[in-house]
C-alpha cells in the first residue's frame, strides 16, 4: 500500500480522535461547528454512522497549528 492510499483510508470518530488526541464527542462537534469542518470532511454514511479521510483528519490539524 503506497501513501496515498494509506491517505485515503476512512477512519471512525473514535480513530479520528486518537490522531487529534481528543475525545471522540470533540470530533464529532469539530465535524459540525468548528471553522475549518470542511476541511475536516465529515462523510455521512447514514443518520448515525459518520467517518472521515484520514488525509482530512491530518489536513484539518495541521491548519488549526497553522492557525495559533
Amino acid at each position: 500500500m503506497n501513501d496515498k492510499d494509506h491517505d485515503e483510508v476512512l477512519l471512525t470518530p473514535k480513530e479520528a480522535a486518537r490522531i487529534a488526541k481528543v475525545s471522540s464527542k470533540t470530533i464529532n462537534d469539530w465535524a459540525v461547528h468548528h471553522k475549518h469542518r470542511k476541511v475536516l470532511g465529515a462523510i455521512r454514511i447514514s443518520a448515525r454512522v459518520i467517518r472521515f479521510r484520514k488525509s482530512n483528519v491530518l489536513a484539518f490539524l495541521e491548519k488549526c497549528e497553522a492557525a495559533l
